[in-house]
């Protein structure tokens, strides 16, 4: 990158920091970064069950049919809208113990006349063997007509593991499946005519959590956006930069596990000794304290995110439940034994990280560069090394199956 574009680069900076400045100054009045929805639950399951709120003629919303039958027409569901009552659940069990992560049953005099399943990946939850396929199994079995949603972040086509591609091309084809993403979501709330104040500005604020949280937009994001296009020589910088993106995240999240290791060697030499060290497994997925061999030891510490981009992240111990024998999985459960964490077969022990690790944007990449990060990072896992550091001899006998 010669001076000229480094010239740019400043401006661009520069640029950005007066929208700062500026959202700064607004934010006194109008509050614009505030939204409720930072203090609801909203991972998988939280979202479904906002959805279902909405699509629940029967909830607290007041609205009664309104957002079904705006849905329905959206997915261009008309023969759908002959109902006399709908039925919304959350996790409702398929027959061979899978789970839709939203279904809904359409009925007319008593009799059942339509479903629907909506397979949330709005996390960017990865698709799991023969998912859909199972999903598309249990709908054909009500015998009455059916529609199977897959619903991402952005619009993508599920995995062939989950669903072979024949198969959905066939559906979709005959109408009775669609690949939604956040922004379909937006447009049928937009579009669905609310009439309750309170429940327009709970919509709105929803809508702002699926564009700013899931998609990653904002309102100061797009002013900047549209000063960047307005300047060649700006565009040829952003541009540059996005295009070796990928090497500067991979310097940066090396630098980083520098940083972590260093500590690491400083506070902990007898864990270093035993061959610990801070590694990734790429880019967005995690960083993780442990010997960096799963075959030799399927444990370890560990920060991870659930969503691309460095979002949605959690702590704790992981362990591969299946790798270790019940009698180990039981020994490292009873030295990691900690309050508030939950468990999976993944992980022993995890727990949300608070906000200011949760969601990594460029404010926190910014603090590789003054060892900030690092600090936050293994104080977040010091407790858990320290217990490492007790027990080295202990957990050194804790091999695979």
């Amino acid at each position: 990158m010669n001076e000229k574009h480094l010239k740019s680069l400043n401006e661009i900076y520069k640029l950005l920091e007066s929208h700062r400045i500026e959202s700064t100054k607004t934010e006194l009045y109008d509050a614009n970064r505030f939204n409720p929805f930072q203090f609801i639950t909203t991972d998988e399951n939280g979202l479904s069950r906002i959805m279902s709120f909405f699509l629940d003629p029967l909830e607290t919303h007041g609205q009664q049919d309104l957002f079904l039958n705006s849905f329905l027409k959206y997915l261009k569901l008309h023969k759908f809208l002959s109902y006399d009552k709908a039925s919304i659940y959350c996790e409702k069990l398929t027959t061979n113990k899978r789970r839709h992560d939203i279904f809904l049953e359409g009925w007319m005099n008593n009799k059942l006349t339509w479903v629907i399943s909506i397979e949330n990946k709005l996390k960017d939850a990865k698709d799991q063997a023969e998912q859909l396929t199972d999903y598309y199994k249990d709908l054909k079995n009500f015998g009455v007509p059916f529609f199977l949603i897959y619903l991402p972040r952005f619009k993508r086509l599920p995995s062939k593991e989950s669903i072979p591609e024949i198969d959905w091309e066939q559906l979709s084809n005959e109408h009775k499946a669609i690949v939604l993403e956040a922004k379909d979501i937006i447009k049928w709330l937009e579009q669905t005519p609310i009439l309750a104040p309170k429940i327009k500005n709970f919509t709105q604020d929803f809508i702002r959590f699926l564009k700013e949280e899931i998609m990653h937009e904002t309102h100061d994001s797009n002013k900047f956006l549209d000063q960047i296009i307005k300047n060649s020589n700006w565009i040829y910088t952003a541009t540059s930069l996005i295009e070796n993106s990928n090497n500067l995240y991979e310097k940066l999240d090396n630098l980083l596990i520098q940083q972590l290791q260093q500590k690491l060697e400083n506070e902990f030499p007898i864990i270093v000794s035993f061959g610990w060290h801070f590694n990734t497994n790429g880019h967005s997925t995690g960083f993780y304290l442990d010997k960096g061999d799963v075959d030799i030891q399927p444990w370890g510490v560990g920060i991870e995110f659930e969503s691309s981009n460095c979002k949605n992240a959690y702590y704790g111990i992981w362990a591969h439940k299946l790798d270790l024998s019940e009698e180990k999985y039981k020994q490292l459960d009873a030295i990691f034994t900690y309050s508030d964490f939950r468990n999976s077969k993944w992980w022993l022990n995890w727990k949300w990280c608070d906000k200011n690790l949760q969601n990594w944007d460029a404010e926190t990449w910014k603090n590789v560069i003054t060892g900030e990060l690092s600090n936050q990072i293994f104080d977040l896992l010091k407790p858990f090394i320290i217990d490492i550091n007790h027990h080295i001899n202990e957990l050194e006998k804790l091999s695979c199956k």
